[in-house]
């Protein structure tokens, strides 16, 4: 009997470049509280109906709802073909998925449901359908691996009564890096057994995740996200706790031209980071004790910052803004002209780094991630 295929390992670098293929963002929480094994689904339930409610999730990529969730469902088919090509019969289904990370641990939790099954020709509903599932992890084939008991198999009467949970675990020390990265890909499978015999395996759309370790966040030194996403931080100005900071972001992305300090080059200023724009302007989270270059590019990111602020009268009650934030590999320091500085209210302004560092921690935001900000009234 054949088995089902192993999905193509994905590098960190290709899942970026799916994130931007997909367009799928989503606005941060930072409020929001940790997604741990210890609160999600305290009473076991897997809202299955909640995640066909959602239009994005009809799609072979599914809905990246946040890093810690994931819903995807759609149509999905087994076939026997004759000798000659010609179809002798099909099982389809309705296959939900809904997935949860995690941010205390290196452990992807799935749950998969088949519903509206419809045998026809050569199949009825005593004919088997059998699930699988396979994985493919980055750097090694040890960086990622399921717990499923599988294959699983059961009538075609028995299936909507039943749904499928397993878990994609990458191991401490399996990645690369400061962080320990690893990622991992993975596929559901599906074949019919009946009075012919087996079909080949179906193979349903792929999905992606990314592990770490790193010791740097504000959260515990273990976790699990759903990578092919790119967030964005929201700023209103009317947020009276954070309103001098969005405005200076805001004629930053939008009005770049009339900001401080003019280009030496006289050309144009294009600021980065605009999640609106069209393509989204991305900016890339820094941070400093990662490596050399990290420290080194911080270091010129505030010296850069602290010239062009010194070149303004400071109002009293105020700091100097800067945008994009130190912490990003954007900054002043990059040396294009490319950024702005502003003086706003001091309160303010600690308020909005501190929601910024919050949210760095608690959706697991690492050197080099991708981001972007959208401001609003």
């Amino acid at each position: 009997m054949s088995t089902p295929s192993v999905p193509k390992p994905s590098t960190p670098a290709d899942e970026a470049r799916l994130a931007l293929e997909q367009q799928q963002t989503y606005e941060a929480d930072p409020e929001a509280p940790a997604v741990t094994r210890n609160t999600v689904r305290p009473n076991g339930v897997v809202d299955f109906d909640a995640c066909r409610k959602r239009p994005l999730g009809h799609r072979d990529q599914g809905e990246v709802i946040d890093h810690f969730h994931f819903c995807r469902w759609g149509t999905d088919r087994v076939v026997q073909l004759e000798g000659d090509g010609r179809v002798a019969g099909t099982i389809t289904f309705t296959e939900t998925e809904v997935g949860l990370g995690f941010g205390d641990a290196r452990d992807i939790q799935m749950d998969v449901q088949l519903t509206n099954l419809k045998p026809t020709g050569v199949f009825d509903e005593a004919a088997v359908l059998s699930w699988d599932v396979t994985a493919g992890g980055w750097p090694s084939a040890r960086s990622c691996g399921t717990d499923a008991t599988h294959p699983y198999s059961a009538p075609v009467a028995a299936w909507p009564g039943i749904f499928m949970g397993f878990n994609l675990k990458s191991p401490k020390g399996s990645g690369q890096g400061l962080d320990d990265i690893a990622t991992c890909v993975w596929n559901n499978h599906y074949q019919a057994i009946g009075a012919e015999g087996p079909t080949v395996w179906s193979d349903g759309p792929s999905a992606g995740a990314r592990y770490d370790s790193s010791t740097y966040l504000a959260r515990p030194a273990a976790g699990a996200i759903f990578d092919r996403v790119t967030p964005h931080m929201t700023y209103h100005m009317t947020d009276k706790l954070v309103a001098g900071v969005a405005i200076h972001i805001y004629f930053a992305l939008d009005f770049p031209q009339i900001t401080f300090p003019p280009r030496t080059d006289n050309r144009p200023k294009v600021i980065p980071g605009n999640i609106r724009a069209n393509p989204p302007s991305l900016i890339h989270r820094l941070y400093a004790g990662y490596d050399a270059a990290a420290q080194e590019r911080s270091n010129k990111n505030r010296a850069e910052k602290d010239r062009a602020c010194a070149r303004l009268t400071r109002p009293a009650g105020t700091d100097c803004d800067e945008y994009p934030f130190a912490s990003s590999w954007e900054g002043a320091g990059l040396g294009d002209g490319n950024f702005s500085v502003m003086y706003v209210d001091s309160a303010q302004n600690q308020k909005a780094g501190s929601r910024l560092s919050t949210w760095y921690g608690a959706d697991r935001i690492l050197n080099g991630d991708a981001f972007g900000m959208n401001i609003m009234w």
